[in-house]
């Protein structure tokens, strides 16, 4: 039995002990938290820390902030900002176009961008029929960058890999950190030509930064380059639509004018008969042939030619446009896709690429039953399945085509084609890429077969721009390469030799062009880019890297680097180049898309989340 002074001791025991008990809990809250803050700041800082994407020179790979619009065609794409206030580029408007200035946008579907080299040439932006799906918006509103993720120091552990997409301090403003795509590794000679990149170990002795001294002779004519090729998934990521047959205008006539495709049926521009382009009488976005002939599809270039221009990039109407002097550069990296249904079960599939004076031929071939397998230029004869083949070949000097369709033609590779490939009654995946000197036939996505050729750069230079290293310095014209229109030509067609045949999302891919362009400003002003000119060779120490943007046309880059700042020049004095020092670590992900506001409510673009590679 307990009495009342016992009860009375109990309970103040009970109210000491949880008196205790309180102090102990929010004690271990306030260190919980602490350690919480004290951990995700040592994240933060030391392991991975999220940003914000400005601006559009790592464009489409990653968006700055943009406008984005939907076409006739059903296809979605994004645009820079044109209104800036008080004329500062790093501040656009939260509202794009007003009723005295409105954006005219076109679909790039349906036509090359305003800024396309023929239209500007012509005088005109109404001379094609491709310009009548052109829209005019007012009060477009404008979303966020995207928000990605960095994996910090990580380049403190392994060394960085070219084509890794790096964040840094900016040589020329330290303050603020740059996002770019890393192309060149210490140690290395750099050299752009043609859109592409070769490196070679520096040669012992070679001046570090942008300049071969001029009692030299120029690398470029030495020996030991190699063509910088992407592969896996950054080919991937940086390769860019130029048209896909399955967007096309639900109604092709407005205000009269019919839109053409921008395919040729046999290279005439005349309606053709036995092909159907526009899906009148069939599917939308479907290309049908009911000819019994062989027959061809050729790319119209007159009319939109394949450059270096990008959608992103569309503001040749904003009040505040940035010249392109340059113009628009022809890109002969491509990827052309599509699917066939042929007819008949003989059949030859070709899609050939014109570029530098050659001709680039990737072709699928299944011999009819019964037949001894001849289905040309196969060099060990017909596999059971048919073969894929990839070929190449040089034109006569000054020709853009060959009269002889069948000659002159070099087998690099050829395999047998995987079983049902080119069965009839059933599509196959047809792909043939020309990129980085490289080529690769592709069926139902697998590769199938794969050649290279190794031209050096002054090779390469030769092809592209009918020069020479040597006439190029002769010259004296340090803004000789940035001509855009010293560079060849680029021409694609379809060949079928498979009857009557449907063809289904026909593509033309592009990977990105690294521009030639000189110097806009600063103490370089007027010179050519680093690695641009046989005499503006770049060459890299054991702790310097070169970055480039995947928007060459609209990057601020290390080609366009002045000198770095005072504070910059104690870590490193060379333009043009990171020092290892100036490296934050690796862009990996995509947590927060653009943001756009619905009825001023910020809605993030999930569907766009994504790996960056």
């Amino acid at each position: 039995m307990t009495t009342p002074n016992a009860d009375k001791a109990g309970f103040a025991a009970d109210a000491q002990e949880s008196n205790r008990l309180a102090k102990h809990s929010a004690k271990e809250t306030v260190i919980s938290i602490i350690i919480a803050f004290s951990l995700a700041f040592v994240f933060r800082g030391f392991v991975v820390e999220a940003y914000v994407i400005p601006t559009g020179s790592m464009a489409p790979t990653l968006m700055g902030q943009h406008v984005r619009f939907t076409g006739d065609t059903g296809y979605q794409w994004p645009m820079g900002p044109i209104d800036y206030a008080n004329n500062n580029f790093q501040t656009p408007l939260a509202t794009q176009g007003t009723r005295e200035n409105p954006i005219v946008s076109r679909d790039p579907m349906t036509g090359p961008a305003r800024e396309s080299r023929f239209e500007r040439t012509k005088g005109t932006t109404s001379l094609s029929n491709r310009g009548i799906f052109d829209k005019t918006i007012v009060n477009a509103p404008i979303r966020g960058g995207d928000r990605i993720f960095v994996m910090k120091y990580l380049y403190s552990i392994y060394d960085p890999t070219r084509f890794d997409v790096v964040v840094f301090k900016n040589p020329r403003q330290p303050t603020e950190n740059y996002i770019k795509r890393l192309v060149g590794l210490p140690g290395e000679q750099i050299c752009i030509v043609d859109g592409d990149l070769f490196t070679r170990p520096a040669p012992a002795g070679s001046e570090v930064g942008p300049q071969t001294p001029a009692d030299q002779p120029s690398p470029w004519t030495q020996e030991g380059w190699t063509i910088a090729r992407k592969q896996g998934r950054e080919a991937e990521s940086m390769w860019q639509v130029v048209h896909d047959s399955a967007y096309i205008p639900v109604d092709p006539v407005r205000d009269g004018r019919r839109w053409a495709a921008p395919w040729l049926p046999n290279g005439i521009r005349t309606v053709a008969k036995d092909w159907t382009l526009l899906g009148v009488g069939s599917q939308r976005g479907l290309y049908t042939y009911t000819g019994a002939n062989a027959t061809s599809l050729v790319w119209d270039a007159a009319n939109w030619p394949i450059t270096d221009s990008y959608p992103y990039n569309d503001q040749s109407r904003g009040r505040l446009a940035r010249p392109r002097p340059n113009g628009e550069y022809p890109v002969s990296d491509l990827s052309i896709r599509f699917a066939i249904n042929p007819s008949k079960i003989g059949s030859r599939v070709s899609a050939v690429i014109t570029s530098c004076g050659h001709e680039f031929k990737g072709m699928i071939a299944k011999p009819a039953p019964g037949s001894l397998g001849n289905i040309g230029f196969a060099t060990s004869g017909a596999a059971v399945n048919g073969s894929a083949m990839i070929l190449m070949r040089a034109l006569p000097a000054g020709a853009d085509s060959a009269t002889d369709p069948e000659s002159g033609w070099k087998v690099l590779e050829e395999k047998p084609l995987p079983k049902g490939a080119l069965a009839s009654g059933a599509y196959t995946r047809f792909e043939f890429r020309h990129l980085d000197q490289s080529l690769e036939v592709r069926i139902d996505d697998v590769p199938i077969a794969t050649a290279s050729y190794d031209w050096s750069p002054a090779e390469r230079l030769r092809y592209a721009t009918n020069m020479t290293v040597e006439q190029v310095i002769e010259s004296g014209d340090l803004g000789i390469l940035s001509d855009s229109s010293r560079y060849t030509n680029v021409g694609v067609r379809i060949e079928l030799d498979a009857g009557a045949a449907t063809l289904a999302n026909v593509a033309i891919l592009r990977d990105v062009f690294y521009r030639p362009d000189l110097h806009p400003s600063g103490s370089r002003i007027g010179l050519p880019g680093a690695g641009t000119h046989p005499r503006y060779t770049l060459t890299l120490r054991d702790d310097q890297f070169f970055v480039c943007g995947d928007n060459s046309p609209d990057s601020l880059d290390g080609r366009l680097w002045g000198d770095p700042d005072e504070w910059t020049k104690s870590i490193d004095p060379y333009p043009s180049v990171v020092n290892r020092r100036l490296l934050i670590g690796k862009a990996f992900f995509v947590y927060f898309p653009a943001v756009h506001r619905w009825q001023g409510i910020p809605v993030p673009d999930f569907g766009r989340m994504r790996w960056i590679f």
